[in-house]
């Protein structure tokens, strides 16, 4: 009995091998090499490339009607840009369509806020009612208020606004006398000028001419004589600040700078502190810088250079609190020259050593 094969596909035209037939042979020699074609690659044709593409699974490129190239050439085209005239009626209508409507209310507040702005400003700095017209000054005692008002030279018409406050109260300041002061205005039309004077706690003579100073060393007053009830200092010829006759002296109002004043004033200060027990009436600074401290009553304390002077004073305080005769003033003088070994002389001894008579040779 013969196989039977079943007849092909009607699509597939390559013929069925029957069973009984024989595979065919098989060569064992390589195959021959093929020469490229002079030509070169033959074009695909479009079945061949369908093919290609199902296998890839590349979709196909969409069919272009004359409609769409239409629509693609309008996208792709520029568009042209607008001119002058057509730019500016483009902003002209966003203007319009953007404006908000004016609120005259609002305005009309805002103009007249700015009308009161301006005229209280003009009455402020224009107005007669503000013009300056009083001056008190206060804290006056040795000053005349003419020289405080000099110092001030306020004109007609100043107002108070404007007042320069500041500018004036370092115009009272450079009045030696003053120590500080200070300018308040007082609406709507006064000055008050409020001064504090300089304490005089001593004179300081230099040659024939005596200045009254404060704690600050600031010299504000100069006479011919010395005040009466303030310690004097001496201060002796090394120790002048004078340079040439044309010369001021010391100026007023500024700190006065001379040799040995400093220990001078330390000497003062420890002196006020205890006038109860050694009321000073003066400090002798002699050309070397030397120290020698006066009290009510004739006693002497010479205290030698400024070397060691807060011991010294520290020496004399303890003999003020020790000694009854130093205390009371019954000494002739006191040598703190070397502070760790006073020397006292009384006056009974000074005394007896002026009457006795010397040995005869």
């Amino acid at each position: 009995m013969k196989d039977f094969a079943p007849p092909p596909p009607s699509g597939d035209k390559r013929p069925r091998r029957r069973s009984d037939e024989a595979p065919a042979p098989v060569s064992l020699d390589p195959p021959e090499p093929t020469l490229p074609d002079p030509a070169g690659p033959r074009p695909l044709s479009e079945r061949q490339r369908g093919h290609r593409r199902r296998a890839t699974g590349v979709p196909p490129p969409p069919t272009l009607t004359p409609l769409t190239v239409r629509l693609v050439a309008d996208v792709v085209r520029p568009r042209r840009e607008p001119g002058k005239r057509q730019a500016r009626a483009n902003r002209l209508l966003a203007r319009r369509r953007n404006r908000i409507r004016p609120n005259y209310a609002r305005a009309a507040l805002r103009l007249s806020l700015l009308l009161f702005v301006a005229v209280s400003l003009a009455a402020l700095f224009f107005s007669p009612r503000l013009w300056v017209r009083t001056v008190r000054i206060e804290g006056l005692q040795t000053i005349s208020a003419e020289r405080i008002a000099a110092r001030l030279d306020l004109r007609p018409r100043t107002n108070l606004v404007l007042l320069p406050a500041a500018r004036l109260k370092k115009a009272v300041e450079a009045e030696p006398a003053v120590a500080r002061a200070h300018v308040r205005r007082v609406p709507p039309n006064s000055v008050l000028v409020s001064v504090e004077e300089r304490r005089p706690v001593a004179v300081v003579q230099t040659e024939n001419v005596f200045y009254t100073i404060d704690r600050a060393l600031v010299p504000f007053r100069k006479s011919e004589s010395a005040e009466p009830g303030l310690p004097l200092i001496v201060l002796g010829p090394a120790a002048d600040t004078v340079q040439d006759e044309q010369t001021p002296l010391v100026p007023l109002g500024k700190r006065m700078i001379a040799p040995g004043l400093p220990e001078a004033s330390k000497c003062l200060t420890w002196a006020l502190g205890r006038a109860s027990k050694f009321p000073l009436a003066r400090i002798v600074v002699d050309p070397f810088g030397g120290l020698c401290l006066n009290r009510r009553g004739g006693a002497e304390v010479r205290l030698g250079t400024g070397a060691d002077l807060d011991k010294k004073l520290s020496v004399l305080d303890l003999l003020l609190t020790k000694r009854e005769d130093v205390l009371r003033g019954d000494v002739s003088y006191v040598n703190l020259f070397a502070y760790d070994a006073p020397a006292i002389l009384t006056r009974e001894a000074a005394a007896s050593a002026i009457v006795a008579p010397r040995p005869g040779p």
